[in-house]
């Protein structure tokens, strides 16, 4: 007998249950399941106030959280009907709260796997497997289980955004798959609205001016009997034709015509030019043609690195036309050939949806200020 053997620690006591031992190891062996399936772990017995996941796993791109049940036998339903509408609205709620981490949720589902009798079985897309809404009690209550999720935005967000969806429910039915899936992808909708609420609020301090200073230059060149001509690629192509229609037609109210060009429409052109000379000379071709001393171009680019868009700024200048310049990400190189006489709206972001959604409200503030510059305040005179 060694000199220290008497000093070993006993063995710890296991002081979990026979229920814990059993759920324990039934964990284990889903788990082991779905790692040899090609899922990875990416969290386990994840709990939060009202609520618990027994795997977090991920599928591809989708996040899975999986329910483990286990039962030595078939009776009262077996494995799969134990998942109670309580146990349902606890799984939601835990979900929830999952995915706040996530600045952008990915796709999810909820999974279940049920373990009896030394049988295991595995249900992708649980709740939306018409076997498995007869497999779970069928008078989940939709209402509660939304309800307790409602609990969660309150929480964290302080604001319900779905709210709506509660109106005229059954208090009895059937978990609706379309409604759940809808749930998992709201924080991501929600963190593109607040994103974009955040920019706006932020660039308004920054734009107002040059916003002003364009008006006043496009109210300036359509009073002498000058014309706005604009261009742009992909979104820009359309914010283009978008702002050609506003002024053309009308924005808010009545009134004559105004003349404005969108350098986007024209096929026959734009192919033409592309096919015997290059796709960077498809604007400046066209300032070229149309372009006259005194009028404005108006140019897009998110990235203010277009080349072809500013090919059509070198020819403007040429010309002896004004630029409006409406970029993001800094400028580029566009925000360098700009003179004094310009005016630049440079958007304070990087991500191109973003900068072209302020793209949009700008365009909407010069379409108003030009009508108030014409007509003045009252929109109904």
């Amino acid at each position: 007998m060694g000199l220290f053997d008497g000093w070993r620690r006993a063995p710890e006591a296991d002081a979990r249950t026979d229920r814990q031992r059993t759920g324990d190891a039934g964990e284990d062996a889903a788990l082991a399941y779905l790692l040899r399936q090609g899922l990875e772990l990416v969290e386990r017995n994840f709990r939060c106030k009202g609520g618990e996941i027994d795997l977090v796993m991920r599928d591809g791109p989708a996040l899975v959280f999986v329910e483990v049940r286990t039962r030595a036998g078939g009776s009262h339903g077996g494995a799969l009907a134990s998942v109670t509408p309580a146990k349902q609205r606890r799984l939601m709620v835990a979900a929830q709260s999952y995915l706040q981490r996530y600045a952008f949720p990915p796709p999810c589902r909820f999974d279940v796997i049920g373990l009896e009798a030394g049988r295991m079985e595995w249900l992708r897309n649980a709740i939306e497997r018409p076997e498995r809404r007869r497999q779970f009690r069928r008078n989940t209550n939709q209402r509660a289980v939304f309800e307790a999720i409602a609990d969660v935005w309150r929480y964290h967000v302080g604001r319900v955004p779905w709210k709506r969806f509660f109106t005229n429910w059954p208090d009895v039915a059937p978990f609706n798959s379309t409604i759940i899936a809808g749930t998992m992808t709201n924080p991501r909708i929600l963190a593109h609205f607040q994103e974009s609420a955040d920019l706006k609020l932020k660039a308004a301090n920054v734009l107002a001016q040059p916003i002003e200073q364009a008006i006043e230059l496009m109210f300036t060149a359509l009073s002498n009997g000058n014309k706005i001509l604009a261009c742009g690629n992909g979104g820009s192509a359309a914010d283009s034709q978008h702002f050609a229609a506003e002024l053309v037609g009308r924005f808010e109210r009545e009134r004559l015509p105004l003349p404005a060009m969108a350098l986007t429409t024209d096929s026959s052109i734009l192919t033409a030019v592309g096919n015997d000379y290059s796709y960077m000379e498809i604007f400046s071709k066209q300032v070229q043609a149309f372009g006259q001393a005194g009028d404005v171009l108006l140019a897009f680019s998110t990235s203010g690195n277009s080349g072809n868009v500013l090919a059509a700024i070198e020819v403007a200048h040429e010309r002896d036309m004004r630029v409006v310049a409406l970029t993001g990400k800094g400028g580029g190189k566009i925000g360098k050939v700009l003179n004094d006489t310009d005016v630049h709206i440079c958007v304070p972001h990087d991500r191109t949806a973003r900068i072209q959604e302020v793209h949009l409200v700008s365009l909407h503030c010069i379409c108003d200020g030009i009508d108030v510059a014409l007509f003045g305040d009252d929109a109904n005179e």
